[in-house]
């Protein structure tokens, strides 16, 4: 990863060593009107996050984590812009200024400046723009750029809110088998695990092996699965003893396709219909993983100790 520049900015690559300086930034409220976040609770937690980041990719490879800190030549950072680099072609961006840098076309420069690196650098031919419907000074800097909003099926691969809209910019996704759901058994164990283990967010660090799976889906609760042309692209498993999502993983190479959803929607509903009046789960916060589950209806617990953001479902009573 290196840095770049337009005519007045310069975007350095995102290290540890800016947690300090990004920190006083970043805890000004104003900033967080549109997003679904809160300002670091200390220097420290951003140290951590930054140290992760810092990384540059997922475990496996896979995706590329670019985040840039975005100064003027001399200054103190104004604020960043960042893109998670799928395996596919397509690049998540995101941008954020602080609020006395606005309106001065400081966004627009730095952003177009990582458009133009993700295209020429990093093959990533299209760009993928998640903003609130409300955001106007977004939405026009996207469109200056020359992203565009969604079809009602794009925006339909990537699961937003109701009041979240899509924009993307160059070649369209390349549309993949819808996929069939039903109930996981003993022989999917071997695919499922190695569906766990090829997840590019959320790899949560634990000791668990394939002979954990038969007593979860058979005694404790139930396991679903998503088959693609005869293989297992993804699954989910609930429960009902604890009212945990136990897991729920789709292979990166068919994210966004809604097969997440699917096997969320017949898990939730299976806990509920045993009798259970609110779920749990937990799971690596600042994600695409934490993104779906407040797009299903989760509401946030906080952080637990260990760091992983919590979340709770309540099972809605009929009218």
């Amino acid at each position: 990863m290196r840095a770049l520049a337009t005519s007045g900015l310069v975007l350095e690559p995102l290290t540890v060593a800016h947690a300090e300086a990004m920190f006083e930034l970043l805890s000004d409220l104003d900033l967080y009107r549109y997003l679904d976040d809160l300002p670091p609770a200390s220097v420290e937690q951003l140290r951590n996050r930054y140290a992760r980041l810092e990384s540059r990719a997922s475990a496996d490879g896979k995706q590329r984590w670019l985040n840039w800190v975005v100064r003027e030549p001399g200054q103190p950072p104004m604020g960043y812009v960042q893109a998670t680099v799928l395996d596919n072609g397509s690049a998540w961006v995101a941008y954020l200024l602080g609020s006395r840098h606005r309106g001065r076309g400081h966004a627009t420069q730095a952003t177009a400046a990582m458009l133009e690196h993700l295209e020429s650098d990093c093959g990533a031919s299209r760009q993928i723009a998640n903003v609130e419907a409300e955001n106007l000074r977004s939405i026009r800097l996207l469109e200056r750029l020359g992203f565009r909003a969604a079809t009602a099926a794009e925006a339909a691969e990537h699961e937003p809110t109701a009041t979240e809209r899509i924009f993307v910019r160059g070649r369209p996704a390349v549309d993949r088998a819808p996929g069939r759901l039903r109930q996981a058994g003993r022989a999917d164990v071997p695919a499922m695990h190695r569906v766990r283990l090829s997840v590019r967010e959320n790899r949560l660090v634990s000791d668990v092996s394939e002979r954990d799976y038969p007593p979860a889906i058979e005694q404790t609760g139930r396991g679903w699965v998503i088959e693609v042309d005869g293989a297992v692209v993804g699954f989910a498993i609930g429960n009902a003893r604890s009212a945990n999502i136990w897991a729920l993983f789709v292979a990166p190479e068919h994210e966004g396709r809604g097969h997440g959803r699917r096997l969320h929607d017949a898990m939730v509903e299976w806990l509920f219909a045993q009798g259970l009046e609110r779920l749990w789960l937990s799971t690596e916060p600042g994600t695409r993983a934490e993104r779906f589950y407040r797009a299903a209806g989760w509401v946030s617990e906080g952080l637990l100790a260990n760091g992983e953001a919590s979340f709770s479902l309540a099972r809605r009573m009929a009218p």
